[in-house]
């Protein structure tokens, strides 16, 4: 064995030194995370103040105040202002400098008026007068029509303007939007259409009604080709769009949509840090799975595996939609529905998808015959599940997530997965026999993966004490396994060493990034609190890979 390698391994299980490579880590990431506090992008005090608000609840819910009138609104911003004036430095009793006649804005153009009573408004005050006579009729019976529970008055005086020839400006976009509000969307969808045509530069808005009527009524074809058009396109977003993607069936679509969001939409040092965490567990995957004694073969079989894991997160958008859109299967906050839901919905989902992927190995590893190996592959598709999962809760501004799923969504994956791969290593190489095991295994695995969820979403005032315990007999499960397989005695970097070091450096991560966006205090709230509420899952590690490696 090389002498670098032999030392190497001497140092991962050196309990006093690796005490003190996570102190240095840690203290050394503090100190850098002070000093970066005081060159920090000029935007992080203004996310302080946003972390401030949020803490304090300053902002009511978006329907609270929606819905207020204009007394309640002032009561409201009474009741705040002295704590507001007090943390932000806002005076509002400060005398203001009006504006001058010729800076004041132009009076509105019909367009604007016309989107302000799309969004349920009425006509402003005194805003009347600046329409051209013959459409006001047409633009209070819009506004109107509005607000009425059914088809009245001013409905039906929209409708006659529209229909009548030639049809009055607007009038056709109007009924249309009124149809569709209805419910009505063939009738509606050839109204939009037309206003589009007589109009090509109106709103946008006209355009997504258009779209969102043509997929109510199933018009497919005209729906495909409006989704072809690139200015169509372009205004597809959230639940929209991939309604729209299904009922034509555009599942690459879906599959490539989901690729560029979870890697473009962030910034290449946060993919990096996030993939290093994954990273951190490959190692440790990669020396229970015994690569130390076959480095280059084991190493390519998991690092497969790995990128297998990482596709299959790409499968998965696609079949969340089918069950949202297709199945009607969603959460609705009562606990036996979210429960079908968890365990249905999200365990059966993601565990069957990773299962998918995990096949492709299979004809090496019966060739190998190697049940270690089984299980080693098996948890780097998990992984590699988890690794491209993390980058989606974990975006820039979320360190206080990043540790804690450090420890738990990685390695939960790579127990569920591992050990489903395992049993399904062994139902092909002996199926008489181990059939039971793989049944057994597939309900555990699918069943504690949504209740797991399920504990994290219905807390029931228990803490989230059940999904700690899922969590931990999960883990057990697979460490316990390993050990049980382990083939040889080949000596190798300790997975303990491997696992605190890298704890270390990802919370030192943690901390400098937070130091650069945030205000130090907020730092010491967000991801202190994150890696002290972690404490017991450090011990969960720790205590195992002592006590088996």
């Amino acid at each position: 064995m090389p002498a670098h390698r032999h030392r190497l391994i001497a140092w991962s299980r050196d309990r006093d030194l690796l005490l003190r490579a996570v102190l240095a880590i840690v203290f050394g990431g503090v100190a850098l995370g002070y000093a970066l506090s005081h060159f920090g992008p000029a935007e992080g005090r203004v996310e302080s103040e946003i972390v401030k608000m949020m803490k304090y609840s300053y902002i009511a819910d978006f329907d609270e105040i929606r819905n207020m009138s204009p007394q309640q609104m002032q009561e409201y911003l009474e009741k705040w202002k002295e704590t507001i004036e007090e943390d932000f430095g806002i005076d509002f009793d400060a005398p203001r400098q009006g504006p001058e006649l010729e800076d004041l804005p132009p009076p509105p153009t019909p367009e604007e008026i016309a989107e302000g009573l799309q969004h349920g408004g009425g006509v402003p005050a005194g805003r009347l007068e600046d329409l051209p006579a013959e459409l006001r009729p047409l633009f209070q019976s819009y506004g109107s029509a509005m607000r009425e529970a059914a088809d009245g008055e001013a409905r039906r005086a929209v409708r006659l303007a529209a229909e009548s020839e030639p049809p009055l400006e607007f009038a056709r976009g109007f009924y249309g939007h009124l149809l569709h509000r209805a419910g009505e969307h063939a009738e509606a969808a050839p109204l939009l259409r037309a206003e589009i045509e007589a109009r090509p530069d109106s709103t946008d808005f006209y355009r997504l009604l258009e779209l969102a009527s043509l997929l109510e009524a199933g018009e497919r074809e005209t729906l495909a080709a409006r989704y072809d058009d690139p200015r169509y396109r372009a205004l597809l977003d959230g639940e929209l769009k991939p309604r729209v993607q299904i009922a034509i069936g555009r599942w690459w679509d879906i599959v490539k949509d989901t690729a560029s969001n979870e890697f473009t939409q962030r910034s290449p040092a946060w993919n990096a840090v996030t993939l290093f965490a994954a990273g951190v567990w490959f190692l440790v995957l990669a020396m229970l799975g015994g690569a130390g004694a076959k480095p280059k073969s084991r190493l390519a079989l998991y690092g497969a595996g790995f990128l297998l894991g990482m596709l299959s997160v790409f499968l998965v958008m696609p079949v969340i939609h089918f069950q949202r859109h297709a199945v009607g299967l969603d959460l609705n906050g009562e606990p036996l529905n979210d429960l079908v839901f968890f365990v249905s919905g999200v365990g059966l989902r993601e565990e069957g998808l990773k299962w998918l992927c995990f096949l492709p190995l299979l004809p090496v590893l019966l060739k190998r015959r190697s049940a270690m190996e089984a299980l080693a592959a098996a948890g780097c598709v998990g992984l590699g599940f988890a690794a491209v999962e993390n980058l989606g809760y974990t975006p820039p501004g979320g360190e206080a997530s990043l540790f804690s799923r450090f420890l738990t969504a990685n390695f939960l994956h790579v127990s569920w997965t591992g050990l489903l791969g395992l049993a399904t290593f062994h139902l092909l190489r002996w199926p008489r026999t181990r059939w039971e095991e793989f049944v057994a295994t597939l309900l555990g695995v699918v069943i504690s993966h949504g209740l797991y969820d399920y504990f994290i979403f219905h807390s029931f005032g228990l803490m989230g004490i059940p999904s700690i315990l899922i969590m931990a007999m999960v883990v057990y499960r697979y460490l316990d396994k390993a050990a049980e397989i382990y083939e040889g005695s080949f000596p190798s970097v300790s997975p303990l060493g491997v696992f605190v070091v890298g704890g270390a450096l990802i919370v030192a991560f943690a901390w400098m990034h937070a130091n650069w966006h945030l205000a130090l205090g907020d730092v010491g709230l967000l991801v202190g609190q994150s890696v002290l509420g972690s404490a017991i899952f450090v011990f969960l590690f720790i205590h195992r890979f002592r006590a088996v490696w």
